[in-house]
């Protein structure tokens, strides 16, 4: 960790654990608001390389929403 710390090149003002809904819409939030983040200044770090719609998934059970619409590449979600 500490060589990784030392020969950073990119700092970032905030760094958001978590690619879900909430925390994309804090990231979009602090971006939006007046003097907010640059969104350079903003990173979201998350362990999967898929956003899954949790609220969807009642809908799929129901037959309401197809399946394919309710996981998407983290990269298409995040503005």
């Amino acid at each position: 960790w500490r060589n990784f710390a030392s020969s950073a090149k990119l700092h970032n003002k905030v760094v958001i654990i978590g690619g879900g809904a909430g925390g994309i819409g804090l990231a979009g939030r602090l971006t939006s608001i007046e003097g907010g983040l640059n969104p350079a200044q903003i990173s979201i770090v998350d362990g999967g390389s898929l956003f899954h719609y949790k609220p969807g998934w009642t809908l799929y059970t129901a037959d309401d929403l197809p399946r394919a619409q309710l996981s998407r590449p983290l990269r298409e979600v995040i503005p």
